[in-house]
């Protein structure tokens, strides 16, 4: 496959902060116009951001009330005028664990010719909510390697597909239909979708935060 190849993971307690960085291969697409089509509506600064959503469940088939991971792709676009470092932007998916659990963190795709090229430097934090929508989040952030710029251009640039996934201890089952970032008619190709938050130095820039 053509992406970044390896393997591994980090654990961390739901709730307490944790990095993780994996690596794997695969191939790569593009969206094209998404921000111009993503909405506003409660996001805050650089409208021209926007963060795209696909489930990539399709890769494992298996009930959603009991998946032994959580796939999200991403993809962000910038339809600003002017390149933002990716290293700037954080992204988070909400969910609710049924019992408490450790998790661990796995990137399983970039592209090597997109903006973000290497999975090892995608990085991953869980958190705590105390919310009615959402009781968890794990917050997706970006560390290019010296040297690297990792810069969506302006005017329609993207990152790239990020393929991510993250699970349970013992992959404990998960019931994703209560979950608030999952969409199971968003499949594979990342679209628009509020219920995924995309922030640039700790700004909140598209998406819905959960109550």
């Amino acid at each position: 496959m053509d992406g970044q190849g390896g393997a591994s993971g980090v654990a961390a307690q739901a709730g307490a902060g944790a990095q993780g960085g994996i690596a794997a291969g695969g191939g790569g697409a593009q969206v094209g116009g998404a921000a111009a089509n993503a909405g506003a509506a409660g996001s805050a600064d650089a409208p021209g951001l926007a963060l795209l959503y696909a489930d990539h469940s399709s890769a494992d088939k298996e009930a959603k009330t009991a998946s032994r991971s959580i796939r999200p792709n991403f993809l962000i676009e910038n339809q600003g005028e002017a390149s933002v470092p990716m290293a700037e932007l954080s992204v988070r998916y909400y969910y609710t664990l049924e019992a408490a659990s450790t998790q661990t963190f796995v990137c399983d795709f970039v592209n090597k010719d997109a903006v973000v090229d290497d999975c090892d430097r995608v990085k991953a934090a869980f958190g705590s909510l105390n919310g009615t929508e959402a009781k968890h989040y794990v917050e997706v952030t970006f560390e290019p390697a010296n040297g690297a710029a990792w810069l969506l251009p302006p005017l329609g640039g993207q990152s790239g597909i990020i393929q991510v996934r993250f699970y349970n201890g013992n992959f404990t089952p998960q019931d994703q239909t209560n979950d608030y970032s999952f969409d199971p008619t968003k499949v594979d190709v990342p679209e628009p979708w509020q219920h995924v938050t995309l922030y640039r130095r700790g700004v909140l820039v598209s998406g819905l935060e959960p109550n």
